[in-house]
C-alpha cells in the first residue's frame, strides 16, 4: 500500500507542476491536488493529520482537518507573512531599499577592469539584500535598475547580468522571509536560530560556489557569443533622491533580531 501512495503522490506532484508551468491558477491548483490527495489518502486507508477535536467519521474529518489546518495557519505564520509583506513594501514606498541597493553596489566601480569577477559578487551582495529585503520580484526590479546597467557597461553580455540578479533570490533564506518562519515552526525553533544554526552552515558554502559557476560559465559563453567589451546601455545611473542613511532601516530589523538573540547574550557571559 505504501508503494501505491508513493505513485499515487509522484503522480500528482508531476500534475501540479504542469499545471503550474501552464500557469493555471497556483491556490486553486494546490488547494484540490491537497485535497485530492488527502482524499485518496483516506480511501486507501492512511491516516490523516492528528485532528484536535474529531468528528467521528473519516469523510467529515477531511473538512475538519481543513478548517483547522486554515485556522492555525492564518493566525500564526499568516500574520507573520502579512507583516513582512507590510514592512517591505513601507521601506519600498520611502526608498528605503534605494537607498540600500544603491550604498551596496558601489564597491563594484573599484573593480571595473575584472567585469565578470564584479559580475559574480554581484550574487552575495544580492543575496544579503534579500535577508533584509525579502521579496524577490521588488529586489529583482530594484537590481535591474540599478546593477543592471552598470554590469552590461563593463562588458558582460545582458544574459549574464540578468542570470546573477536571479542568482541572488535563488536561497529563500534570513529571519524574515515566510518560508524560514515557516519551516522554523515546524521543528520548534525560533527565526533567527533557524537561520544561524541551519541556513548559514549551508547556504555560504553554496553561495561560493554559485560564484565560482557564474564566473566561468557566463565568461564562456560570452567568449563563445563574440560579446565585446563596449557602451551598450545609455540608461541613466541609478540615483536615489532620500538621504543615504535610509539604508539602514531594512537591514534594522535583522540587526536587532541577532544583536538580541541568545547567542550574542551567551558571547557576552562568555566574555
Amino acid at each position: 500500500m505504501i508503494y501505491i501512495g508513493t505513485l499515487i503522490a509522484i503522480q500528482f506532484i508531476a500534475l501540479t507542476a504542469y499545471w503550474l508551468f501552464k500557469k493555471y491558477h497556483a491556490q486553486a491548483v494546490l488547494l484540490f491536488t491537497g485535497l485530492a490527495m488527502l482524499t485518496i489518502a483516506l480511501i486507501l486507508g492512511f491516516d490523516i493529520p492528528e485532528l484536535t477535536n474529531s468528528t467521528g467519521l473519516k469523510g467529515f474529518d477531511l473538512f475538519k482537518v481543513i478548517q483547522e489546518t486554515f485556522s492555525s495557519k492564518g493566525v500564526g505564520v499568516g500574520l507573520m507573512i502579512m507583516t513582512i509583506g507590510g514592512f517591505v513594501a513601507y521601506m519600498k514606498h520611502i526608498k528605503a531599499s534605494d537607498a540600500l541597493v544603491y550604498v551596496s553596489m558601489q564597491p563594484l566601480s573599484i573593480i571595473r577592469k575584472y567585469p565578470y569577477l564584479a559580475t559574480s559578487l554581484v550574487i552575495p551582495i544580492g543575496q544579503l539584500l534579500f535577508i533584509c529585503t525579502p521579496s524577490a520580484t521588488g529586489l529583482g526590479l530594484l537590481l535591474v535598475a540599478s546593477i543592471y546597467p552598470v554590469l552590461v557597461n563593463l562588458g558582460v553580455s545582458k544574459l549574464s547580468a540578468v542570470s546573477v540578479i536571479s542568482a541572488c533570490t535563488v536561497f529563500d533564506m534570513g529571519p524574515a522571509s515566510a518560508n524560514t518562519a515557516r519551516a522554523a515552526e515546524l521543528i520548534g525553533m525560533n527565526n533567527v536560530m533557524y537561520f544561524i544554526e541551519n541556513q548559514l552552515p549551508l547556504t555560504i558554502p553554496l553561495t561560493l560556489l554559485l560564484m565560482v559557476l557564474y564566473y566561468f560559465s557566463n565568461r564562456y559563453f560570452d567568449k563563445k557569443e563574440g560579446v565585446t567589451r563596449q557602451e551598450t546601455v545609455s540608461k541613466e545611473d541609478f540615483k536615489v533622491d532620500v538621504p543615504l542613511i535610509y539604508a539602514i532601516l531594512p537591514v534594522l530589523p535583522l540587526i536587532l533580531l541577532i544583536v538580541f538573540s541568545k547567542y550574542i547574550q551567551l558571547f557576552q557571559l562568555l566574555g
